[in-house]
């Protein structure tokens, strides 16, 4: 089986001259046409069993209506996908919400959830709002933890599991040394590690938001991250538009990567 897998799409529908962000480290302008590319790719291909974005679908405007219908806008196009799309909430996407359950109740799915498909386990974590964190900073501060709740959630759906697995999340959690920031990283990723280390059947974890593409292999398990769909690390004006493609056989995985050009 084949997963096409997206991150750090940063839609933006408010005014362009208050637009916080270098328009040579996002250039939000093209969220909409690389949509419609990543569509036409699909569709062309024709293998793909599921996508998967991995959070931050928008730039937030600290507007929290405006931002809601940034998403209900996306996901529309990701409803029209002509394979399933899951999802998972970044910290854009949860800034302005007072719970992480609007976003759920807005795309019809869970913080945390699971499923088997073809003979393989998938699992779905979104970070956690801490309203007392404020929204400063981007937003990561609020939105930089996985709830203790969906800590517990992942320990037993793996203990359950017998399958080779497969997980997705927002935040980085292997260490990058590349990335100084402690905003990069899931706050409580150690916790997090110490459940996927102990488990034989995770095959890989892949996550998004930092902008980079990398391959992290630590206590023996691959963590991929992919770059943003919008982003534009080389300042030349052209989006990065990384994706990768995961391939599922024989209980093995194997990574590429490539990128949607607008």
């Amino acid at each position: 089986m084949k997963i096409f897998v997206f991150a750090d799409l940063h839609y933006f529908i408010g005014d362009p001259t208050k637009f916080k962000f270098s328009k040579t480290q996002k250039l939000v302008q093209y969220a909409l046409p690389i949509m419609d590319k990543i569509d036409e790719h699909l569709k062309n291909d024709g293998n793909y069993a599921f996508s998967v974005n991995l959070g931050d679908l928008i730039q937030d405007v600290e507007d929290k209506e405006l931002d809601l219908k940034a998403l209900t806008d996306i996901k529309e196009r990701l409803d029209a996908f002509c394979c399933p799309c899951y999802t998972i909430f970044g910290n854009h996407d949860l800034k302005m919400m007072d719970s992480v359950s609007e976003l759920e109740e807005l795309f019809s799915t869970k913080s945390a959830y699971s499923f088997d498909q073809e003979g393989y386990h998938f699992v779905f974590i979104s970070p956690e709002i801490r309203c007392e964190l404020g929204i400063e900073r981007g937003g990561c501060y609020k939105a930089q933890y996985i709830s203790q709740k969906n800590v517990e959630w992942l320990r037993k759906d793996l203990e359950a599991n017998t399958l080779p697995c497969v997980i997705f999340t927002h935040y980085a959690l292997a260490e990058d040394e590349t990335l100084t920031d402690e905003l990069n990283f899931v706050k409580n990723r150690d916790e997090i590690k110490s459940i996927i280390r102990n488990d034989k059947n995770v095959l890989g974890v892949f996550s998004g938001h930092t902008h980079v593409n990398n391959r992290i292999v630590e206590d023996g398990i691959e963590y991929y991250i992919i770059a943003s769909l919008t982003g534009c690390p080389l300042e030349n004006g052209i989006p990065d538009g990384s994706y990768f493609v995961i391939e599922l056989e024989n209980g093995k995985m194997n990574v590429t990567l490539d990128s949607i050009r607008v």
